[in-house]
């Protein structure tokens, strides 16, 4: 399953890898790649959290305040953020 993003496709590749098991009849380098895949969970969820909690702020901000400063400020967070996703 090809997903737009380096980051989004190693997310979708983690999670596979930490929900299905390897089959009894994987070779070594099958059961490498998953291991090494599930041992990135952690790290995935934590960055996915990470993203929604600075995506929250720069919503409210936006939808809270008037100054301009602080919008366009939560403006480039949010692209940054949603870049990094994207990259």
């Amino acid at each position: 399953m090809k997903i737009f993003g380096h980051q989004l496709d190693y997310a979708a590749k983690v999670f596979d890898a930490h929900r299905r098991p390897v089959d009894c009849g994987a070779d070594d380098t099958e059961l490498k790649q998953r291991l090494s895949l599930a041992q990135g969970y952690s790290r995935v969820v934590m960055q996915i959290l990470v993203s929604l909690i600075i995506l929250a702020g720069c919503f409210a901000i936006l939808w809270l305040s008037d100054d301009q400063s602080l919008q366009k400020g939560s403006f480039g967070l949010m692209g940054t953020v949603i870049g990094y996703w994207l990259r």
